[in-house]
């Protein structure tokens, strides 16, 4: 038989298992739309978002950290590619804290940046 804090710990891999392949489906997702919605000639381009003060929120962290020499559109692929591998090594059992947090500040500047689609019912985390 399986001692309480066995069973705690299976729970809790398999939780962030499963966490890690929502967020595998998300930022896929996202990489994969981001040319048409997002992109240069998409339908809302982000840097007009960008422009409007959106990178001024603090949500914008990554955003403001990043090399200025990197455009938006390189910017939301990065963002969108780190987010498929971290959250895949989540899903194969990875996840841990730090690993979690960076996710979630990954998803929440794509959320931000990627005004005004993202904030829908099926595309909130």
């Amino acid at each position: 038989p399986l001692s309480l804090s066995m069973a705690w710990e299976r729970g809790r891999s398999a939780f962030l298992s499963l966490i890690g392949a929502v967020y595998v489906i998300a930022f896929a997702s996202f990489f994969l739309q981001a040319p048409g919605l997002y992109g240069h000639d998409g339908i809302v381009p982000a840097s007009r978002t960008v422009t409007r003060g959106v990178a001024d929120l603090p949500s914008a962290l990554l955003w403001r950290l990043r090399p200025p020499t990197i455009g938006v559109d390189p910017f939301l692929d990065l963002a969108a590619a780190a987010g498929c591998l971290l959250s895949l090594a989540a899903a194969w059992g990875f996840g841990c804290t730090p690993l979690m947090v960076a996710l979630l500040v990954l998803y929440q500047t794509l959320n931000l940046i990627g005004q005004p689609f993202l904030p829908f019912q099926w595309d909130i985390l």
